[in-house]
């Protein structure tokens, strides 16, 4: 799995986090900093203690007359050689790997989905879920 994380105003905390919640999967798991994440040795090594391979995206800039492959191509090439890709922000990295074909999984906590469903549409519009069920005449738990 290649894993673009999202490590916002938290930093090296949130790499920590990121890492342990990683648990089992640490091993099979790529992760793919930017290039100002990946210049942190707290945040590269948050990741690399669990068993995670990491990856530096490199400089989104390319340098006049450098032969290295392009950022996109770079991003292409890593998402192509995964089976699939895990994020925690929907954004760039996520549409990216969507439209070369790759498995997308939005890994987005509770909160931070409630937050912006009512932000996007109102509380109002926000239902219990026994009121869902009782409209929707659904049986099963939702």
């Amino acid at each position: 799995m290649l894993y673009f994380p999202h490590h916002g105003l938290q930093g090296e905390l949130a790499a920590r986090r990121t890492a342990i919640a990683l648990g089992s999967q640490a091993p099979e798991t790529t992760i793919a900093l930017t290039h100002e994440q990946a210049a942190s040795e707290a945040t590269r090594r948050a990741y690399e203690d669990v068993g995670a391979r990491v990856v530096d995206l490199g400089p989104a800039r390319q340098e006049v007359g450098s032969v290295a492959p392009f950022f996109l191509q770079r991003i292409l090439q890593l998402i192509r050689v995964h089976r699939s890709v895990r994020t925690d922000v929907v954004g760039t990295y996520a549409l990216f790997a969507h439209s070369a074909g790759a498995i997308v999984e939005a890994h987005v906590p509770r909160e931070r989905l409630d937050a912006l469903v009512e932000r996007e549409l109102g509380p109002s519009c926000v239902m219990p879920a026994q009121e869902l069920r009782a409209i929707f005449d659904w049986s099963t738990h939702v």
